[in-house]
């Protein structure tokens, strides 16, 4: 009855899919207006889609196979009729390529954990995200805080395991720039991830402290996500670009470019892994206990594991500061 409950809900779900997504309006959804206490948030942002499925080999257990799909069109596959499933969601902070490298292994450890089909997904904008949030598409998913208490009170999703470190926004520059307080970027330009990301929401909060309007006192240019601000910032498109720790520890892993922070914005509780009530609570726990193993194990797969976060054990209160001092509408 499970398997059955499970591939039905995968099934009305790939078929309203499509049509949600290509009706929805752009533009951004459910930002914040009025920030309090330690302020806004954020990193998870744009790409391109991606379905990668990780099939653990069912009755052996040591064993997993990994196949893999992707197609510029594909927003959403629903892992074929191979019975029961499970899909991971992760918000499209990075491109396809980046998030399959960071996550595969987590993917694979959930697989392993469960003894099902992991199906790991993303989509093209943030705004697909949320309407695929909204659609309760994901079984377990990778969120900002903001889309956890939407989801959260909507009664749809339940909390499993945050990152450790808060999330805030790190204005970064060249190592050889002039900058050296938010004030200082008055007549330049300033690259962000998109529009609807929290950390741009972050980044207008702290411009708006700075005394700067972002409309009138520099110019504010959105990018497709945090690798792409930063390539914009290293090819001197931009004087500055706003990020979060994660994206820039990954990006200086890779581009021997010297850059220096110089301002951050406030901080609020990190990023997190939610998992929809209808898995059941023994398989949460485990689908938790994975996770958590997972970004502690630098052995197994040092070139995956090290760019993971630390996640510990998330419960729903930890985000009720952001019910209490933020008030959402559109940015």
């Amino acid at each position: 009855m499970r398997s059955l409950q499970l591939k039905n809900a995968r099934n009305r779900s790939s078929r309203g899919i499509a049509t949600a997504e290509s009706n929805r309006k752009s533009g951004p959804a459910g930002m914040v207006a009025r920030f309090g206490l330690n302020g806004p948030w954020g990193w998870c942002r744009a790409g391109v889609a991606l379905v990668a499925v990780i099939a653990p080999m069912v009755l052996l257990p040591a064993a997993t196979g990994v196949s893999s799909a992707a197609s510029p069109k594909a927003e959403y596959s629903p892992a074929a009729d191979a019975g029961d499933f499970y899909t991971v969601g992760v918000n499209p902070y990075f491109s396809p390529r980046q998030l399959a490298r960071l996550y595969r292994g987590l993917i694979v450890e959930i697989g392993h954990t469960l003894q099902k089909r992991a199906v790991f997904q993303t989509r093209s904008t943030f705004g697909k995200f949320q309407q695929a949030l909204q659609d309760e598409t994901f079984d377990v998913v990778l969120m900002q805080p903001y889309d956890y208490i939407e989801a959260a009170d909507r009664g749809s999703y339940v909390a499993l395991a945050r990152m450790e470190a808060p999330l805030a926004g790190r204005f970064v520059t060249r190592e050889d720039s002039s900058l050296r307080q938010v004030s200082d970027l008055e007549g330049m330009t300033l690259g962000l991830p998109p529009k609807s990301s929290a950390v741009a929401v972050l980044a207008h909060a702290k411009l708006l402290e700075a005394r700067l309007d972002p409309h009138r006192d520099l110019t504010v240019r959105n990018f497709r996500n945090h690798a792409s601000c930063l390539t914009a910032l290293v090819l001197d498109a931009v004087d500055a670009c706003v990020t979060a720790p994660e994206p820039l520890k990954w990006f200086d892993s890779r581009r021997k470019v010297p850059l220096r922070d110089f301002a951050r914005t406030a901080e609020i509780p990190g990023c997190l892994f939610a998992v929809h009530v209808r898995v059941p609570g023994g398989e949460r726990h485990r689908i938790r206990a994975a996770i958590l193993r997972r970004s502690e194990d630098h052995s197994s797969s040092p070139t995956l594991s090290r760019q993971l976060p630390r996640f510990v054990t998330a419960t729903d209160s930890d985000y009720d500061i952001l019910r209490e001092t933020v008030t959402l509408s559109r940015f």
